[in-house]
């Protein structure tokens, strides 16, 4: 059984998936087609181009143009592999790589948020034409006359995962819409340590937060500040070790 929350959250396929063997064979055989030396690329200076065409090597001279090479493009490519993988999987697999699937979908939550405080409505309806975000929530995004209205329904949306999102919306009214994007995300990585995940999925979330936690670590070091920075509880490295530095 999926959990129920998450579920309602995120895109729930009719199609019952493939058996988790053959979905790791056509993983790896799409990840081969990709790439035949994924290593390479850290001595490639022109890398992304070599990824766009090698992936869609039909649209050789278009894909890679402006729109394909900015942030959101990029996005854009690497959620349809996510929609990809996440329609192959059956049930079982899919309950389990869930919490994963939905911490990626922050990002397009938040890519929506700024297209709609720049008032571009036909941006945001082409990313989550490739989104796994539910309905719902994909409705509030395109519909949502401003970003504040928008925080409101996340943060209904998201209290029916935890009581930690109650007053998210308020967090933008105070420190912007930066603010809101960082508060939303770590509150989801605290709630997710707590959704009884796979063993692989924990570490996975946990190095996560060591990578938030490194971040934050670096940039106080950076601005010299004498106070240690807010950290996120539930990473490999313990508080101490960032506190030390």
């Amino acid at each position: 059984m999926n959990r129920p929350e998450i579920t309602n959250l995120l895109w729930d396929p009719d199609d019952s998936g493939y058996p988790s063997d053959y979905l790791l064979a056509r993983i790896s055989a799409r990840r081969s087609q990709l790439l035949a030396r994924w290593e390479s690329l850290t001595r490639d200076a022109d890398a992304l181009d070599r990824v766009l065409t090698a992936r869609y090597p039909a649209q050789r001279g278009s894909v890679g143009g402006a729109a394909e090479r900015s942030a959101e493009g990029v996005w854009l490519a690497l959620l349809k592999e996510y929609r990809w993988i996440y329609g192959q999987m059956n049930a079982h697999m899919r309950r389990h790589y869930q919490p994963f699937f939905l911490y990626t979908e922050l990002k397009t939550i938040f890519i929506c948020l700024r297209y709609l405080k720049d008032d571009k409505r036909r941006q945001i309806v082409d990313i989550l034409a490739t989104s796994l975000l539910a309905g719902p929530l994909k409705g509030l995004l395109k519909k949502a006359p401003t970003v504040p209205f928008a925080a409101a329904g996340l943060e209904q949306a998201f209290a029916a995962l935890s009581d930690r999102f109650r007053g998210i919306a308020g967090v933008h009214k105070t420190g912007g819409l930066r603010e809101f994007e960082h508060e939303l995300t770590n509150r989801y990585l605290e709630t997710a340590l707590t959704l009884g995940l796979h063993l692989l999925v924990l570490q996975l979330f946990r190095m996560i937060i060591d990578a938030r936690n490194s971040i934050a670590a670096v940039r106080s070091l950076v601005r010299g500040k004498e106070r240690a920075p807010s950290l996120l509880p539930g990473g490999l490295v313990r508080k101490e070790q960032f506190v030390a530095l």
